[in-house]
């Protein structure tokens, strides 16, 4: 019956997840044509929760590797996502020695620059590539004196990318460019620099966690204002969300509520919740204190959502934690350093990505790393589960034993489709 009626052939095939539609392109010619047909994939891409995690992907050291860990669930299992394919591609061309690294992913597909060697920041162009179909496209990368800070892409395609200067690194030199395919050219939309005060020196940071959402682009910012007649150091810089809608080019800033301007502004995560924008910051490195905050949908404010102490979590996770006293580490401002086995250990968490649950209570997913100081050396990364409401966890994956592993910083989530670059 199946096989004779198309409709309830491609019913069917619509509602099964990617990795099991690019099997079954094997079970007969007919099967591959419906699932490599562009309408097809245009309704089962529609039907994909984009947010609906399914893997962690993560880089090792050089960027060379991107691998697809496990699932949301334990049972889960996901091959590597193999950067051979573009490798070989630009070693087809003669560029120099090319290094190829995943910047992104949006929608099923990675943002892949290629750069003319290791240790080189210039950008010959970029890939477009989809690990589970192998397809692939180039972008041309034309200015060599900018390098990309960070590249999003929207639902339709869009390629956005904030642009740094290449000598002015930690200037304002900033650039939001729109890559044009009609003209294999970018067309800047928004530059820092034309709305600097000219008599004060101002460095900005883009902290590489951009996100598209109804049409605007949010990035998590942070800038450094100096006046040219005052330079006194420590700086402290202040973070932002920046936003710049695409039609209208219309920007805005928003601000951090007062109270975090003293949190720890690096171990942080920006993401989206069913039409909502989040931000998961730390208070210090050393207390396990979490405030999940909401962007108010005028983008005007803040909600504080929840303020969660994850010090009984780290203390199951690595039991030395239980004679670290409480005031000791609401005072440290550094990773807090726990002696065990003759050696000192650190402990580090970082919030990796947040959803809601079945009855609507959030899903925290943390990456706990442990590792000697001198040594240094990672004995423990593991990524967990953890219910805000139930304060329950439960462990997802265990990245320890993976080659050449990088910080925690480089896991995120992944959503293969079928999605054509």
């Amino acid at each position: 019956m199946l096989a004779n009626n198309l409709d309830l052939l491609l019913e069917v095939l619509s509602l099964l997840p990617t990795r099991s539609l690019i099997r079954f392109k094997s079970v007969c010619k007919r099967w591959h044509l419906v699932i490599s047909d562009p309408y097809f994939i245009k309704t089962h891409t529609n039907r994909c929760n984009p947010y609906a995690m399914s893997g962690f992907r993560f880089s090792n050291q050089e960027f060379r590797h991107c691998y697809l860990l496990g699932g949301a669930h334990p049972s889960a299992s996901a091959p590597d996502l193999s950067l051979s394919i573009l490798k070989d591609d630009a070693e087809s061309m003669r560029v120099g020695t090319p290094s190829v690294y995943c910047l992104r992913s949006f929608y099923g597909l990675l943002i892949c620059p290629l750069r003319l060697s290791r240790y080189d920041l210039i950008c010959e162009f970029i890939y477009i590539f989809n690990p589970v179909t192998r397809q692939y496209k180039r972008i041309p990368h034309v200015d060599p004196q900018r390098y990309p800070s960070d590249i999003i892409l929207t639902p339709d395609h869009q390629v956005i990318m904030f642009s740094r200067d290449l000598i002015h690194d930690y200037d304002a030199d900033i650039d939001i460019r729109m890559y044009v395919p009609e003209t294999q050219s970018w067309k800047t939309l928004y530059s820092f620099r034309d709305y600097k005060k000219p008599q004060n020196f101002e460095w900005i940071f883009v902290q590489r966690k951009g996100i598209f959402l109804n049409g605007t682009v949010y990035q998590v910012m942070e800038s450094e204002t100096i006046h040219s007649t005052f330079r006194k150091f420590p700086f402290r810089r202040k973070l932002y969300i920046f936003s710049l809608n695409l039609k209208s080019l219309s920007a805005q800033k928003l601000l951090l509520p007062d109270q975090c301007n003293d949190f720890h502004q690096e171990n942080l995560y920006f993401g989206e919740i069913q039409g909502h924008l989040h931000l998961i910051m730390q208070q210090k490195l050393s207390n396990f204190v979490f405030h999940i905050m909401e962007i108010t949908e005028d983008f005007s404010g803040w909600n504080l959502l929840h303020c969660i102490d994850l010090i009984n979590f780290m203390r199951d996770i690595f039991p030395p934690l239980q004679e670290f006293s409480p005031q000791k580490l609401m005072n440290s401002w550094e990773y807090p350093q726990i002696e065990y086995g003759g050696q000192n250990h650190l402990c580090a968490l970082s919030p990796t990505h947040i959803a809601l649950g079945e009855r609507e209570d959030y899903e925290l997913f943390l990456t706990v790393t442990i590792h000697t100081s001198q040594p240094a050396r990672c004995v423990s990364v593991k990524i967990f589960s953890y219910n805000i409401v139930s304060k329950t966890y439960r462990e997802i994956q265990d990245v320890t034993n993976k080659e050449e592993y990088y910080g925690a910083n480089n896991i995120n989530t992944y959503y293969p489709m079928l999605t054509t670059p």
